[in-house]
């Protein structure tokens, strides 16, 4: 994927969808964060531990959402209905980037 900064003419970004490479960019560029922009993750928790500093992500339950994934193939299989929306939830870890 890409990060894409706008131009000085531009309308200037407040928030990135992204932590892997914008965090390192970002703080290249003498950027600080949160104050000039906003990061936060998703199920970025491993690497949101490797960062300069505790970074706002976003956890769901993967294997919830796997065995929940692997039952509806066996059900379909069998031709057994399976439920067309299920709600995982998930939970927002709080760092210092947001």
């Amino acid at each position: 994927s890409s990060i894409w900064l706008p131009s000085a003419s531009m309308r200037r970004a407040t928030a990135v969808w992204r932590l892997d490479q914008a965090a390192n960019l970002c703080l290249e560029l003498g950027m600080r964060i949160p104050d000039d922009l906003a990061i936060a993750g998703f199920s970025g928790l491993r690497m949101a531990q490797c960062l300069p500093q505790p970074f706002t992500t976003i956890r769901m339950r993967r294997r919830d959402i796997g065995k929940t994934a692997a039952r509806n193939v066996l059900k379909r299989l069998s031709d057994t209905p399976v439920e067309r929306k299920v709600n995982f939830g998930f939970e927002l870890i709080k760092g210092q980037s947001a």
